[in-house]
C-alpha cells in the first residue's frame, strides 16, 4: 500500500510525471492483438483500476495539468478512433468493446474537468 501512496503521490519533475501517465495508460489497455488479455474476464476491472490509479495521479500533479491532461485525452482519443476492421466496409471502436472502461473514462474525463476548472490556462482550456 505504501507503494502504491508513493506511484500516485505529487512530483514537481514533469519528465517523471509524464513517464509514470504514460506508463500506466500504456499498461490499461493491452495491444490489441493480445486476444489472451482482452478475453481475460478480469480485464475490464483491471483496466479502470489503472484508470482510476492514473486520474489520482493526474489529480494529484494538478501543476502539471497543462502538460499531463493532453496526454490523457489523447489517450482515450486513441481508444474511441474508428480503426478498420476485418470486413473493410466495417471500422471497429475499441472503446465500444469494453463498456464499463467507456463508462469509466467518460467519467473520469468530466471529473478532471471538474478538477481542472479554475486554472487559468488557455492550452488547458482549449483541450
Amino acid at each position: 500500500n505504501a507503494q502504491l501512496d508513493n506511484m500516485i503521490s505529487k512530483t514537481d519533475d514533469i519528465g517523471l510525471a509524464k513517464r509514470i501517465l504514460f506508463a500506466l495508460l500504456d499498461s490499461m489497455i493491452p495491444e490489441e492483438d493480445d486476444a489472451e488479455a482482452l478475453s481475460d474476464p478480469l480485464f475490464e476491472n483491471n483496466a479502470v483500476f489503472v484508470l482510476e490509479l492514473s486520474a489520482r495521479f493526474l489529480i494529484s500533479n494538478r501543476n502539471n495539468a497543462v502538460e499531463l491532461y493532453p496526454i490523457f485525452l489523447s489517450k482515450f482519443e486513441q481508444w474511441l478512433s474508428p480503426k478498420p476492421s476485418q470486413d473493410s466496409h466495417e471500422h471497429d471502436i475499441f472503446g465500444l468493446e469494453f463498456p464499463y472502461v467507456l463508462e469509466r473514462t467518460i467519467v473520469t474525463i468530466l471529473r478532471s474537468c471538474i478538477h481542472f476548472f479554475d486554472i487559468k490556462n488557455s492550452r488547458l482550456r482549449e483541450e
